[in-house]
């Protein structure tokens, strides 16, 4: 049998999980260990096809057999270098090929610790980095040294391995050593960098690294003999209990470069991956083999009200989707993307499972979706009529008049199965968020919104300290702190006493502060330190219970 025939006939029962379905995937795998792969792109789509019987095999057999396979496709690859130009197979995230795309650079920086013979600059066709980046490169250079970097007689790349002199190190590695000579620190850091356009070129000989191989730690692998189940009762399942755990940080930083790596390798990032705290890494497990990893984030790029803590979920041990969840006192707003090759699986279960993690982690009250993830500037989102996947476990949108053209829409396709929403429609849809109650009421009660009490910050701070910025950031926390009259601030962790002094431009604006019971006080303070200690939950829980702050907040935003 052709390949390209058995990949037609493995892809036509991909979904299918009757038994004869099953043994029909088992001889083909079987099969397929003995035919010739030649060609890039039935090897790119029998490994999605393996990834997906990994993540949802029916048996124990069809998932060793699929995992040898894609031990198969790795040393063909491997093989492949020797003979073909693997340009083709860039960017897939398979062993022995590459990605060469931008990073953060703190990103860099683990790339670089991690994969240190792997990782190189990439220069366009004239040897050039770009005319930012090297005009940046020439101001880190000692002055004296400033205009050999303008030698007409000499590319870049010819510049670097002159000024490299004796070391050994990669031109990347040399650059990446030059930047750290750069005083700007942060979020300004980033911007800085992020404007150089400077990419890379990642070669994944590290297998573990890959999305072939790339796993979380499995405890029980769980087969579907009879099928997927693509519905939950979302409302009982947000009920049930979670176990959960909190890593040890010598294990999270394993798991964090696990989830750093499955998003690197697909060219994305996100902040908690990113700035991930080995302090605060939670795992939450489910049944179906479930689990997810929920990262909290170093003290200095925690963002300045709410809390983000991302996310990557797993199915089988294989990283199948990551997101974040942005927690403000009772809601959570969440965020999810699950990889293409694992569509069509259980992504109702996986959803389900991951808002029951941040509502037994951060005791939300209720989520709430952006309406980018239900199509707001996001065709994709269109296309697959998202909204109803949300619909379906039971979310609303807040705006009343799109509730009542929702409730029509599913008298319609009760009526008819074959009808279809229109892309107009699902337009409509996306213009409101939606959100879901825990407690399974319709009645949608906002909470502050961040960006209401920024602008409640600025207004003040424009207002009474006519717009000095320099002087709120020095005189307010200073003003703060004799209102609170706190014990024994000089013990104080430097995170913390940074958590306290960035929200103390939002707890001036409290005018009773000093009224306050002995207890309030004291429980603010805790709060206010608990932005910048070593875990961010706090922060969440504390937020949560303190009266006076959660009535402050509702107050200003609606003044």
């Amino acid at each position: 049998m052709r390949f390209s025939t058995l990949l037609k006939r493995l892809n036509e029962i991909r979904g299918v999980f009757t038994l004869d379905a099953a043994e029909r995937k088992i001889g083909l795998l079987r099969q397929a260990k003995s035919v010739a792969l030649k060609a890039f792109e039935e090897l790119l789509a029998y490994h999605e096809l393996l990834l997906f019987f990994c993540a949802y095999p029916q048996t124990a057999e069809m998932r060793l057999l699929a995992e040898r396979e894609l031990k198969r496709i790795a040393k063909i690859i491997k093989g492949w270098q020797k003979e073909y130009d693997l340009t083709q197979l860039e960017g897939t995230g398979l062993p022995y090929t590459t990605i060469s795309t931008g990073f953060s650079i703190d990103t860099l920086h683990w790339l670089a610790s991690l994969y240190p013979n792997d990782v190189e600059l990439v220069y366009d066709d004239g040897d050039s980095l770009g005319s930012a980046l090297e005009e940046f490169l020439s101001l880190l250079l000692p002055r004296s040294e400033r205009d050999s970097i303008m030698e007409p007689s000499l590319t870049m790349r010819e510049w670097i391995a002159f000024a490299k002199g004796n070391s050994s190190k990669s031109d990347f590695r040399w650059l990446l050593d030059l930047f750290a000579g750069v005083e700007v620190r942060g979020e300004l850091r980033d911007v800085l960098f992020d404007r150089l356009d400077l990419r890379v070129a990642w070669r994944l000989s590290d297998q573990s690294a890959t999305r072939t191989f790339g796993r979380f730690p499995v405890r029980k692998n769980f087969y579907h003999p009879h099928g997927l189940l693509k519905s939950v009762d979302l409302s009982s399942e947000l009920k049930q209990d979670v176990e959960w755990r909190r890593l040890r940080p010598s294990k999270a930083k394993a798991l964090i470069d696990v989830c750093r790596n499955t998003l690197c390798v697909r060219s994305r990032e996100t902040d908690p991956t990113t700035y991930a705290n080995p302090h605060e890494v939670y795992v939450a497990s489910f049944q179906r083999s479930v689990e997810v990893a929920i990262l909290g984030m170093i003290p200095e790029r925690r963002l300045p009200i709410e809390s983000y803590f991302g996310y990557v979920a797993a199915k089988n041990g294989l990283p199948v989707g990551y997101g974040g969840g942005w927690v403000f006192l009772d809601r959570c707003e969440m965020g999810m993307n699950i990889f293409e090759s694992f569509r069509g699986g259980e992504s109702a279960v996986l959803f389900s499972s991951i808002l029951r993690a941040y509502s037994a982690l951060f005791n939300s009250q209720y989520f709430t979706i952006a309406t980018y993830q239900i199509g707001d500037g996001n065709e994709e989102a269109i296309d697959s009529g998202a909204y109803w996947f949300y619909d379906r476990l039971g979310f609303r949108s807040v705006d009343p008049d799109l509730r009542l053209l929702a409730d029509r829409e599913r008298r319609h396709i009760l009526a008819d199965r074959s009808y279809r929403t229109s892309s107009s429609t699902l337009r409509r849809f996306s213009r409101k968020k939606l959100f879901l109650n825990i407690d399974g009421s319709d009645l949608y009660k906002p909470m502050p919104e961040v960006i209401d009490i920024g602008l409640k910050v600025s207004k003040w701070l424009g207002k009474d300290l006519n717009g000095d910025r320099q002087r709120a950031r020095k005189a307010i926390p200073k003003q703060v702190m004799r209102r609170l009259n706190p014990k024994e601030v000089g013990a104080w962790p430097e995170n913390e006493m940074r958590g306290f002094n960035d929200l103390s431009l939002l707890a001036g604006m409290i005018p009773d502060l000093e009224l306050w019971s002995f207890k309030a006080k004291e429980e603010f303070v805790s709060l206010l330190r608990a932005k910048g200690g070593k875990r961010e939950r706090e922060y969440v829980l504390k937020s949560q219970r303190h009266r006076g702050f959660r009535s402050f907040l509702k107050k200003i935003v609606h003044s």
